[in-house]
Protein backbone atom coordinates (compact mmCIF):
# COMPACT_ATOMS: atom_id res chain seq x y z
CA UNK A 1 0.00 0.00 0.00
CA UNK A 2 1.26 3.80 -0.81
CA UNK A 3 2.02 6.24 1.87
CA UNK A 4 -0.93 8.26 1.13
CA UNK A 5 -3.31 5.13 1.32
CA UNK A 6 -1.97 4.78 4.68
CA UNK A 7 -2.34 8.08 5.79
CA UNK A 8 -6.13 8.13 4.33
CA UNK A 9 -6.72 5.28 6.46
CA UNK A 10 -5.33 6.44 9.19
CA UNK A 11 -7.35 9.78 8.72
CA UNK A 12 -11.01 7.64 8.02
CA UNK A 13 -9.79 6.03 11.23
CA UNK A 14 -9.59 9.36 13.42
CA UNK A 15 -13.15 10.64 11.37
CA UNK A 16 -11.06 13.41 9.03
CA UNK A 17 -13.41 11.62 6.15
CA UNK A 18 -13.30 14.74 4.00
CA UNK A 19 -9.44 14.55 4.16
CA UNK A 20 -9.18 10.92 3.93
CA UNK A 21 -11.01 11.10 0.94
CA UNK A 22 -8.27 13.62 -0.94
CA UNK A 23 -5.72 11.25 -0.10
CA UNK A 24 -7.92 8.14 -1.15
CA UNK A 25 -8.12 10.19 -4.01
CA UNK A 26 -4.37 10.48 -4.77
CA UNK A 27 -3.98 6.75 -3.82
CA UNK A 28 -6.59 5.69 -6.63
CA UNK A 29 -4.65 7.87 -9.01
CA UNK A 30 -1.45 6.25 -8.40
CA UNK A 31 -2.68 2.73 -9.56
CA UNK A 32 -4.14 1.41 -5.83
CA UNK A 33 -7.12 -0.70 -6.15
CA UNK A 34 -7.68 -0.74 -2.45
CA UNK A 35 -8.17 3.26 -2.72
CA UNK A 36 -11.04 3.04 -5.09
CA UNK A 37 -12.98 0.36 -2.89
CA UNK A 38 -12.24 3.02 0.15
CA UNK A 39 -13.90 5.45 -2.24
CA UNK A 40 -16.76 2.91 -2.92
CA UNK A 41 -17.29 2.69 0.59
CA UNK A 42 -17.45 6.10 1.10
CA UNK A 43 -19.82 7.24 -1.76
CA UNK A 44 -22.95 6.81 0.22
CA UNK A 45 -23.64 7.34 4.34
CA UNK A 46 -24.95 3.98 4.59
CA UNK A 47 -22.13 1.98 2.38
CA UNK A 48 -20.61 -0.63 4.85
CA UNK A 49 -23.84 -1.46 6.51
CA UNK A 50 -24.73 -4.92 4.41
CA UNK A 51 -28.20 -6.52 4.12
CA UNK A 52 -28.45 -9.90 2.74
CA UNK A 53 -31.15 -10.96 0.38
CA UNK A 54 -31.60 -14.88 0.27
CA UNK A 55 -33.50 -14.88 -2.75
CA UNK A 56 -32.84 -17.51 -5.27
CA UNK A 57 -30.90 -15.48 -8.13
CA UNK A 58 -29.93 -12.68 -5.38
CA UNK A 59 -27.66 -13.33 -2.22
CA UNK A 60 -26.38 -9.62 -2.29
CA UNK A 61 -23.24 -8.81 0.28
CA UNK A 62 -23.37 -4.91 -1.55
CA UNK A 63 -24.00 -2.01 1.10
CA UNK A 64 -27.33 -0.40 0.70
CA UNK A 65 -27.60 3.01 -1.38
CA UNK A 66 -25.09 0.89 -3.74
CA UNK A 67 -25.03 3.57 -6.65
CA UNK A 68 -23.74 4.83 -10.00
CA UNK A 69 -20.46 6.66 -7.90
CA UNK A 70 -19.80 3.43 -6.56
CA UNK A 71 -20.24 1.41 -9.06
CA UNK A 72 -17.61 3.59 -10.90
CA UNK A 73 -15.06 3.39 -8.85
CA UNK A 74 -15.73 -0.82 -8.21
CA UNK A 75 -15.40 -0.88 -11.51
CA UNK A 76 -11.94 0.93 -11.95
CA UNK A 77 -10.78 -1.17 -8.85
CA UNK A 78 -11.82 -4.65 -10.91
CA UNK A 79 -9.70 -2.74 -13.67
CA UNK A 80 -7.08 -2.88 -11.32
CA UNK A 81 -7.31 -6.74 -10.77
CA UNK A 82 -9.41 -6.34 -7.46
CA UNK A 83 -11.08 -9.58 -7.09
CA UNK A 84 -13.92 -8.23 -4.78
CA UNK A 85 -14.66 -4.97 -6.65
CA UNK A 86 -15.31 -8.22 -10.16
CA UNK A 87 -17.78 -9.26 -7.77
CA UNK A 88 -19.60 -6.09 -7.24
CA UNK A 89 -19.68 -5.01 -10.52
CA UNK A 90 -21.01 -8.65 -11.60
CA UNK A 91 -23.85 -8.40 -9.19
CA UNK A 92 -24.48 -4.89 -10.40
CA UNK A 93 -24.92 -6.34 -13.65
CA UNK A 94 -26.64 -9.41 -12.55
CA UNK A 95 -28.73 -6.96 -10.90
CA UNK A 96 -29.69 -4.45 -13.59
CA UNK A 97 -28.65 -1.66 -10.67
CA UNK A 98 -27.18 0.70 -11.37
CA UNK A 99 -26.16 -0.74 -14.58
CA UNK A 100 -28.16 -1.86 -17.51
CA UNK A 101 -29.13 -6.05 -16.37
CA UNK A 102 -26.41 -7.81 -18.62
CA UNK A 103 -26.12 -11.56 -17.48
CA UNK A 104 -23.14 -12.21 -20.38
CA UNK A 105 -20.96 -9.79 -18.39
CA UNK A 106 -21.93 -10.79 -15.02
CA UNK A 107 -20.43 -13.98 -15.93
CA UNK A 108 -17.73 -12.64 -17.60
CA UNK A 109 -16.51 -10.38 -14.27
CA UNK A 110 -18.02 -13.30 -12.16
CA UNK A 111 -15.70 -16.17 -13.95
CA UNK A 112 -12.52 -13.63 -14.26
CA UNK A 113 -12.71 -13.07 -10.36
CA UNK A 114 -13.02 -17.00 -9.65
CA UNK A 115 -10.34 -17.47 -12.11
CA UNK A 116 -7.93 -15.08 -9.93
CA UNK A 117 -8.80 -17.32 -6.92
CA UNK A 118 -8.54 -15.14 -4.08
CA UNK A 119 -12.55 -14.34 -3.25
CA UNK A 120 -14.80 -17.05 -2.09
CA UNK A 121 -17.57 -14.98 -3.39
CA UNK A 122 -17.02 -14.74 -7.07
CA UNK A 123 -17.51 -18.91 -7.43
CA UNK A 124 -21.02 -18.59 -5.57
CA UNK A 125 -21.83 -15.89 -7.89
CA UNK A 126 -20.30 -18.11 -10.89
CA UNK A 127 -22.38 -21.16 -10.11
CA UNK A 128 -25.99 -19.45 -9.46
CA UNK A 129 -24.92 -18.31 -13.48
CA UNK A 130 -24.24 -21.97 -14.38
CA UNK A 131 -27.05 -23.17 -12.39
CA UNK A 132 -29.80 -20.59 -13.66
CA UNK A 133 -27.86 -20.25 -17.22
CA UNK A 134 -27.48 -17.06 -16.77
CA UNK A 135 -24.86 -15.75 -19.26
CA UNK A 136 -23.40 -19.07 -20.14
CA UNK A 137 -25.34 -22.26 -21.05
CA UNK A 138 -27.08 -24.08 -17.50
CA UNK A 139 -24.29 -26.85 -16.22
CA UNK A 140 -25.55 -28.39 -13.58
CA UNK A 141 -21.79 -30.20 -12.77
CA UNK A 142 -20.42 -26.62 -13.24
CA UNK A 143 -23.08 -25.43 -10.55
CA UNK A 144 -22.34 -27.90 -7.71
CA UNK A 145 -18.12 -27.54 -8.31
CA UNK A 146 -18.19 -24.03 -7.85
CA UNK A 147 -20.77 -24.08 -4.75
CA UNK A 148 -19.04 -27.07 -3.24
CA UNK A 149 -15.63 -24.81 -3.43
CA UNK A 150 -17.40 -22.16 -2.01
CA UNK A 151 -18.93 -24.49 0.97
CA UNK A 152 -15.79 -26.15 1.61
CA UNK A 153 -14.93 -22.22 2.82
CA UNK A 154 -17.64 -21.25 5.05
CA UNK A 155 -20.16 -19.69 2.65
CA UNK A 156 -23.86 -20.51 3.91
CA UNK A 157 -25.59 -19.43 0.71
CA UNK A 158 -23.92 -22.07 -0.86
CA UNK A 159 -24.22 -24.94 1.62
CA UNK A 160 -27.92 -24.17 0.90
CA UNK A 161 -27.89 -23.99 -2.40
CA UNK A 162 -25.78 -27.52 -2.76
CA UNK A 163 -28.60 -28.80 0.07
CA UNK A 164 -31.41 -27.55 -2.24
CA UNK A 165 -29.85 -29.51 -5.78
CA UNK A 166 -29.03 -32.48 -3.71
CA UNK A 167 -32.74 -32.60 -2.09
CA UNK A 168 -34.38 -32.21 -5.78
CA UNK A 169 -32.14 -32.99 -7.88
CA UNK A 170 -30.53 -30.87 -10.71
CA UNK A 171 -30.16 -32.06 -14.40
CA UNK A 172 -27.55 -35.11 -14.14
CA UNK A 173 -27.38 -34.37 -10.51
CA UNK A 174 -29.41 -36.82 -9.11
CA UNK A 175 -30.98 -36.76 -5.74
CA UNK A 176 -29.03 -37.86 -2.68
CA UNK A 177 -30.66 -37.24 0.91
CA UNK A 178 -27.97 -37.81 2.85
CA UNK A 179 -25.52 -35.15 1.01
CA UNK A 180 -28.66 -32.54 1.39
CA UNK A 181 -28.81 -33.18 5.07
CA UNK A 182 -25.31 -32.79 5.36
CA UNK A 183 -24.73 -29.74 3.60
CA UNK A 184 -28.39 -28.30 5.57
CA UNK A 185 -26.48 -29.12 8.67
CA UNK A 186 -23.27 -27.98 7.69
CA UNK A 187 -24.79 -24.13 7.39
CA UNK A 188 -25.90 -24.16 10.61
CA UNK A 189 -29.42 -23.84 10.09
CA UNK A 190 -30.35 -27.53 10.36
CA UNK A 191 -29.06 -26.93 14.15
CA UNK A 192 -31.21 -26.69 17.15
Amino acid sequence: MSREFDYAMELKKNGNVEEAKAYFEKAAQGGEPEAYMELARLAVPEAGEHYYNYSKLDVTLLPQGYHKTEFEYYLKASELGHTRAMVYVGIAYKQGYPVNRDYDMAFNYFAKATELGDDYLAPYYLAECYENALGTEMDENAAVLYYTMCAEHGNIPAMLALARIYKEGLGSIEKDEQKSTRYFFMSGIGRN
